[in-house]
């Protein structure tokens, strides 16, 4: 199993990463915020072509 690498995801590495590999949009949320508090984090992952 591959170890897995945590990434700090800005606005600018987001921009970078969308030039880079020609994927990703802008879009827009309409929405009421809601806070609350998680029993433990989220973790996304992003898998680049070829690895």
């Amino acid at each position: 199993m591959q170890q897995s690498q945590t990434k700090y995801v800005t606005n600018p590495s987001f921009r970078d990463w969308r030039g880079i590999n020609n994927k990703g949009m802008d879009y827009a949320v309409y929405s009421d915020v809601l806070n609350k508090q998680l029993s433990h984090p989220v973790k996304l992952y992003v898998h680049r072509k070829g690895q």
